[in-house]
């Protein structure tokens, strides 16, 4: 069994210093709000992923989407090799043909443009 001071040695020897690490602990499986280390210490999770995952671990619903994706296509970068659902995410924080952006031009006057 692995044990958090073990892993710790192992991080040591193979993780650059500039790489920190705030708590001395080894996650082994997370449930909702809970996350459990390589010993079996229970703890609750208050950093949820530096505040991104603030559905909890393995929510049903983001499960069930990941692996519905990963039955299509795992990843590609966008600027090389694009996809609609990409799109579709877009679209739900501002409808195509609307975004804008301040654009100087060599007077110095400022001006919207659309795209």
């Amino acid at each position: 069994m692995n044990t958090n001071h073990a892993l710790m040695q192992r991080r040591h020897n193979a993780v650059p210093r500039g790489v920190g690490q705030i708590h001395p602990i080894f996650a082994e499986r997370a449930e909702n709000c809970r996350v459990w280390d390589v010993e079996g210490r229970e703890y609750l999770d208050f950093a949820g992923g530096i505040a991104v995952l603030n559905t909890g671990h393995l929510h049903p619903g983001i499960v069930s989407a990941v692996e519905a994706q990963l039955k299509k296509l795992s990843h590609t970068c966008f600027q090389v090799l694009a996809y609609e659902p990409y799109l579709a995410v877009v679209r739900t924080h501002e409808p195509e043909g609307t975004w804008r952006f301040r654009q100087k031009n060599v007077a110095g006057h400022d001006r919207f443009r659309s795209g």
